[in-house]
């Protein structure tokens, strides 16, 4: 590699005095991990390194120090003792002049029979791993025999090595079963999914139990993403025209898994999507056909049953037979006026919007359908909607009239005029339902005077403005596909689609008209400013701060002598406290959250407008109180498309973030780093 690359960037960082202790450590662990699996020659020179920084390490790093310990580390000294005699004798034995291989078998199996005898266990794991090494280099069968005697870390690591070098056959993986255990083939073969560019060959017969294993790691439901993604993985690497039986009993066990996992209860939207990721799999590897689907529903719940088969049916369907395909899922659906919208709107995500916009207008149920399809088709193929939609179909959606103007200059003047540039709040639809005249003495408060409970009040609020999309964690599971419907399937906008775009259109408006963008933001400011009992609404709060730290980042400055200085006056310098019977409740931000607005204003922005971003990180740093995993986000942000392991902070900051800030440049270049290696890897550099 030449002196430019970053690992030599690194190693200069490291043997420098510029880098604190706590980056340092960092670098050097996640150096030694890479190092570790992709060139362990290396491996050993980072792990000494970081011995007298371990205590600088955070707690969510001591699971991978103690993985690398017992991988990296020996119980004794290898050179010293019984284990240094042997390895000493097995390499004086590979410098032979002229040994063939056959006298090399026999004196690597004299060798295991002389470690095997020996008593005492001290060293043996030393020789055991150098034997393996060995073996692997002539007969990777007998290596993977001798994997039975290591550690489960070092035969996993050991495992995983050659894996990298060459993919394990079907034989080998079996070799390996026969003299450990299937379980713990399995388990390697999970760990193996997160390797670089990982590739993966393994017996038919192994296919549901990985995937059964990996499936249990929805336990902890913050896995869930990473468990889809590596079931994908994996099951795209295991197919084959003679896998296609076990592929599909594999997504049907995972997929009852999924959908009656308690784990998932108070967030069973997420049985839906993961049901919904599976079957996407299963159809574009052409596992799940019009012939298995009512095979692959029977792993659902009675209440997911009409959610399987149209799901199943509508993404089997192609432009021919779409129409065909959907009478076959009315056939066995209880509920008619639900299977035919997610039928439609799955048809219209992809790629289908025109049929499916025709069969809406063609169905009794016309009058609800066709805005929800399109929706669906605005959201999703803009350009092809602006042109297929009647426009006497949205003449009363004003959010459907802004996206059907796919020219983002069009768009941009369609606003300037709809709010007469820039002295009118946009339209409700699009922000925010102001409440009318004669409630300006305070919507919320004429509600409670009302007697209206709070579920009645929130009820009424969202009812006002629907961009809210929320659900209750505690919905009865045969109400739950209607709802789902509803928030995932275009029976609504959503804020978090429109502001994104909102918030485009403002930074291309403020190019050329920058004064009607701060004057309109104020507007927008003014029409959602949230009064003392919305802020005690926890949900609706945090949607609320959400959005404006969205769109209000279209002017940094604005932005944080507008919202965030509210904030300050409202929530950090002051608080909210109220009674309810006996019990206080109090709502109070810290002076963090200062930054941490900003923080997420640079987040919405970071593709696009990379200016708008950086001065937010700025903003963030420079005027308001911060800690170090602020100071670290800020640094990951403000360093993306920067030059890698660029430490230094370019202004002076209001608090001491040092070390959080080089924690972020230094995460920042970690995946280069692996890739680096990896390719020095296959390259033989």
């Amino acid at each position: 590699m030449s002196d430019q690359t970053l690992v030599n960037r690194a190693n200069a960082l490291l043997q420098s005095d510029q880098l604190r202790p706590k980056a340092k450590a960092f670098l050097l662990l996640k150096l030694c991990q890479v190092h570790t699996l992709l060139a362990s020659e290396h491996a050993d020179v980072y792990w000494q390194q970081l011995q007298p920084l371990q205590k600088h390490l955070g707690n969510e790093d001591q699971a991978l120090l103690q993985e690398l310990r017992s991988s990296v580390e020996e119980e004794e000294d290898p050179t010293k003792g019984f284990a240094g005699e042997k390895i000493a004798e097995i390499k004086a034995k590979l410098a032979e002049p002229g040994l063939t291989e056959a006298a090399l078998r026999e004196f690597l199996d004299a060798m295991a029979k002389t470690v095997e005898k020996r008593f005492w266990p001290g060293g043996k794991q030393a020789v055991w791993v150098y034997l393996v090494q060995v073996w692997k280099t002539i007969d990777r069968s007998q290596a993977l025999g001798l994997t039975s005697k290591l550690s489960r870390p070092k035969r996993q690591l050991q495992v995983r090595q050659m894996n990298q070098e060459s993919p394990l056959s079907v034989e080998e993986w079996q070799r390996l079963a026969e003299e450990n255990s299937q379980k713990e083939a399995i388990r390697i073969i999970a760990a193996i999914l997160d390797d670089p560019k990982v590739k993966l060959t393994v017996p038919d017969e192994y296919i549901v139990p990985v995937v059964s294993s990996l499936s249990l790691n929805i336990l902890d439901t913050s896995k869930l993403g990473s468990t889809l993604d590596q079931i994908n993985k994996f099951l795209v690497m295991a197919f084959t025209e003679d896998t296609v039986s076990q592929i599909f009993d594999a997504l049907g066990g995972a997929a009852s898994t999924f959908a009656n996992s308690t784990a998932l209860n108070n967030q069973w939207p997420e049985k839906f999507r993961a049901v919904l990721n599976l079957v996407i799999l299963g159809v574009k590897l052409g596992v799940i056909t019009n012939d298995n689907v009512s095979s692959f529903v029977q792993n659902l719940p009675k209440y997911m049953v009409d959610f399987g088969y149209v799901t199943c049916y509508a993404l089997i369907s192609d432009g021919e037979d779409l129409q065909s395909n959907m009478a076959e899922a009315m056939k066995v659906v209880s509920k008619a006026e639900q299977a035919e919208a997610w039928f439609l709107v799955i048809a219209t995500q992809r790629g289908y919007g025109g049929q499916a916009y025709v069969l809406a207008k063609d169905s009794p149920r016309k009058q609800q359908l066709v805005p929800r399809i399109c929706r669906a088709w605005l959201s999703n193929y803009p350009e092809a909607a602006a042109k297929g939609i009647d426009p006497e179909d949205v003449k009363d959606d004003f959010v459907a009239q802004t996206l059907m103007k796919t020219d983002k200059k069009e768009r941009v003047a369609f606003l300037r005029e709809i709010t007469q540039e820039g002295s009118q709040s946009l339209p409700g639809g699009m922000w925010v339902s102001e409440a009318q005249v004669e409630e300006k003495k305070g919507f919320w408060d004429s509600l409670f005077s009302s007697g209206a409970t709070l579920d009645e009040i929130i009820e009424e609020y969202l009812k006002r403005n629907p961009l809210y999309v929320s659900y209750r964690p505690i919905t009865p599971v045969d109400q739950q596909f209607k709802e789902f419907l509803r928030f995932n399937g275009h029976g609504e906008y959503n804020y978090r689609e429109l502001d994104p775009i909102t918030l485009e259109s403002l930074i291309l408006w403020a190019e050329d008209h920058p004064q009607e963008v701060e004057q309109q933001l104020a507007l927008m400011w003014r029409s959602i400013e949230p009064d003392n009992n919305i802020l005690k609404v926890n949900f609706l709060r945090n949607a609320i701060f959400e959005r404006c730290t969205t769109v209000f980042a279209a002017d940094p400055n604005s932005f944080n002598t507008g919202f965030v200085k509210w904030l300050k006056e409202k929530l950090v310098d002051s608080s909210l406290i109220w009674q309810a019977g006996k019990t206080q409740y109090t709502v109070h931000y810290p002076e963090t959250a200062l930054a941490t607005m900003c923080l997420r204003g640079a987040i919405a922005t970071q593709n696009l407008s990379p200016s708008r971003r950086d001065k937010l990180v700025e903003i963030a740093l420079t005027q308001h109180p911060s800690v170090d995993n602020l100071g670290e986000l800020g640094a990951q942000l403000y360093n993306t498309g920067k030059t890698l392991l660029d430490i230094e902070i370019p202004w002076k900051t209001k608090s001491e973030i040092a070390d959080g800030w080089q924690m972020g440049i230094v995460k920042n270049a970690i995946p280069e780093i692996l890739q680096e290696v990896a390719q020095s890897k296959v390259s033989g550099e």
